[in-house]
């Protein structure tokens, strides 16, 4: 991943410009393409359980509005076609693709129950599909463990797609 411009200088992840009245505003920055494939390939097994749980899916905006440094990659989640309930979502460029995909789910679900609390629904999320309206399942198999089902060592992850930890 070069996240230096041709000088070995680390790039910002925001560019600043001047208003009218001569204040400087942060704009978010496109990402490179290299960016692009770190992003998508963290996103791509959050996506598809989001789509399998029948959860609201993000929208994954290409531009940094974050400045993390060079060692992580950020993007912009959002509800389809809007930007109110927007989040910041980063993926560190040295953790391996597992704790990448664990890490960004994290962070997916934190919105997740935002957006499903927004909406008037349960943000309970996601479910156990053993004890629905009950705890939430853990983050590395969206919807693979829960509170209740931990103690009795009950594990289910048939419709998870991340990999293994």
């Amino acid at each position: 991943m070069d996240a230096q411009s041709g000088d070995g200088a680390y790039r910002s992840s925001l560019s600043i410009r001047f208003t009218r009245d001569g204040q400087e505003e942060a704009t978010p920055r496109p990402l490179t393409d290299a960016e692009r494939s770190v992003v998508d390939a963290a996103f791509a097994p959050v996506l598809r359980d989001l789509r399998a749980a029948g959860a609201i899916v993000p929208e994954v905006r290409y531009e940094a509005r974050q400045d993390r440094g060079p060692e992580s990659v950020s993007a912009f989640i959002a509800p389809a076609g809007r930007t109110v309930g927007s989040r910041g979502v980063w993926v560190e460029l040295a953790a391996s693709l597992a704790e990448q995909v664990a890490r960004l789910a994290e962070q997916v679900q934190e919105w997740e129950v935002e957006e499903l609390c927004a909406a008037g629904q349960s943000a309970t999320w996601p479910e156990c599909p053993e004890h629905p309206n009950g705890q939430a399942s853990g983050h590395r198999a969206l919807a693979s463990v829960c509170g209740a089902c931990i103690p009795n060592k009950i594990i289910n992850s048939k419709c998870s797609s991340f990999p293994a930890l």
